[in-house]
């Protein structure tokens, strides 16, 4: 990974991918306080704003999050967005390398089986979310995020010429 980023690659990693790039850039990844899952809005940074992969996005997201572990913001990066719970939620390093640490591709089928598989309910459980409430929530935010996902994927693609 270290020689993809150093190259000069585009590359868009999402939850663990984003900390996996904060970790081979330098930064701390660990364990944050409280897990963040379920439906919650970032609010993008004043970079973030500025920055072409969220170009014509609103400045707060409703996004979908399933994650316990956080980073610290690479040296040399930029924090793109943040949530009440963390204040690295999304970060850009150098011209084409993007991290994302919540979800935009997550459909309703996604999140319907997260609800209703043993493993993930006890996950979502376990950060105080319901797992019954978490799959009714998810109507009224899915087709949104998909939008802000096709939004966000074409404005990074397109920077990287495709």
């Amino acid at each position: 990974m270290e020689r993809t980023l150093t190259a000069g690659r585009p590359v868009l990693g999402v939850c663990l991918g984003a900390q996996l790039i904060a970790q081979v850039l330098g930064a701390r990844v660990y364990p944050g306080e409280k897990r963040e899952v379920g439906w919650a809005p970032v609010t993008l940074t004043e970079d973030g704003v500025d920055d072409p992969m969220f170009a014509g996005c609103e400045p707060t997201l409703t996004v979908f999050h399933m994650h316990g572990d956080t980073y610290e913001l690479p040296p040399d990066a930029h924090n793109l967005a943040r949530s009440t719970l963390y204040e690295q939620q999304a970060f850009r390093w150098g011209d084409l390398v993007y991290g994302l640490q919540f979800h935009l591709e997550f459909t309703d089928t996604m999140i319907g089986r997260l609800a209703s598989e043993t493993e993930s309910r006890a996950y979502i459980a376990g950060a105080g979310v319901d797992p019954d409430r978490l799959l009714a929530e998810t109507p009224g935010h899915v087709r949104h995020l998909a939008d802000v996902a096709q939004r966000v994927f074409s404005s990074f693609f397109a920077q990287c010429g495709l």
